[in-house]
């Protein structure tokens, strides 16, 4: 019989939460880790010549996650424990690297350190360092959060950098470029207004999405959150202990989002096809020199690579909201709903 939460519903799935989650590290890592390496090339490329300490500082984190990328690349967990430890590993290597570009642009703003590296630019980066570590430390803890702030934490980040690209491309074409010049701005409008329309889903849902339970096949009107508090920690300390006996079927929290948020998952999907196109044309005219610009093609291929996992993560996100609109039973108002058993 499935079991009651907090959030939503409770049922028995049958899935493989230590391939999942090894899996989703590896992924995590490969792709988190090379785009970290090229960040630390970009701002040491930016730098004044005369800021030698900034320089060296950002070369060796080059080759530290360059070191880390061909370590992860190569890896073969076989167990939790030893994936959590290389995921540990990064977040830390991460985070340090995340406090230089901290520090590095609180010394743009002030005046104290020149060069090519816009401070937007520095804190788009530092953001991303940001990312990574959040997601790392989601898989480590286990973290499974209702689908809709998934949707919502997911599309702010990857919109407002969509954005920034754009603005960056605008900014680095040569002026004679008027035509890439204007599609780089309008994309930039574009995932303004998206941005903005996810903000505005974050503020209308917080603290009231729905809440359906399922009680042997049916499905019951709203019910107090109060009612059913503790029940999603209950749920956490029963998959661990399942986890320790090495049992693979886990307890799953299923909570439909309001259809709003499939359309608007569809919508980010659509523009971010669109940029990623557009990038990948803007790296083939750049490589063969058929556009001006003082955008090297790496930096062209980076972009265009995070348009890609964005589409990637947002497949993700399709796929669990068609998870959580299963078909279940509906009780007819003739038929009256079981009672709620207490949990035990």
């Amino acid at each position: 019989m499935p079991l009651h939460g907090a959030k939503g519903v409770i049922g028995m799935a049958t899935v493989h939460p230590e391939g999942t989650f090894i899996q989703r590290s590896l992924e995590e890592n490969r792709f988190w880790l090379r785009i970290m390496k090229e960040h630390a090339l970009f701002l040491s490329e930016g730098m004044n010549r005369r800021d030698t300490n900034l320089i060296a500082t950002a070369n060796n984190f080059f080759r530290q996650f360059d070191a880390l990328l061909q370590e992860a690349n190569q890896l073969e967990p076989r167990s939790r424990a030893e994936m959590s430890r290389f995921n540990n590993r990064s977040i830390n290597m991460t985070f340090s690297f995340r406090r230089f570009k901290q520090d590095l642009l609180l010394q743009v703003i002030l005046g104290r350190v020149a060069g090519f590296n816009f401070p937007l630019l520095i804190d788009h980066l530092r953001r991303e360092a940001e990312y990574f570590i959040a997601t790392l430390t989601r898989l480590n803890e286990g973290i499974d959060e209702p689908i809709e702030a998934s949707i919502v934490r997911e599309n702010i980040f990857w919109l407002r950098i969509m954005a920034d690209h754009s603005r960056f491309v605008r900014h680095l074409l040569d002026p004679s470029e008027r035509a890439l010049a204007d599609a780089a701005q309008r994309f930039a409008h574009e995932f303004d207004q998206l941005l903005a329309q996810a903000r505005d889903l974050e503020s209308m849902t917080q603290g009231v999405s729905p809440v359906i339970i399922i009680v042997g096949g049916h499905l019951l009107d709203k019910v107090s959150l109060a009612r059913f508090q503790g029940a999603e920690e209950r749920r956490r300390e029963r998959n661990e202990e399942r986890r320790r006996r090495g049992d693979e079927e886990q307890e799953t929290l299923i909570q439909p989002p309001p259809p709003v948020f499939a359309r608007f998952n569809q919508d980010a999907r659509q523009a971010a096809e669109e940029i990623r196109d557009f990038k990948r044309q803007g790296f083939q005219l750049i490589s063969q020199a058929r556009a001006l610009s003082v955008i090297e093609p790496l930096l062209a291929d980076h972009v265009a690579r995070e348009a890609e996992k964005f589409l990637r993560v947002l497949d993700m996100l399709e796929r669990r909201i068609s998870q959580t609109f299963e078909p279940v039973q509906r009780i007819s108002p003739a038929e009256p709903a079981p009672p709620c058993e207490p949990e035990r």
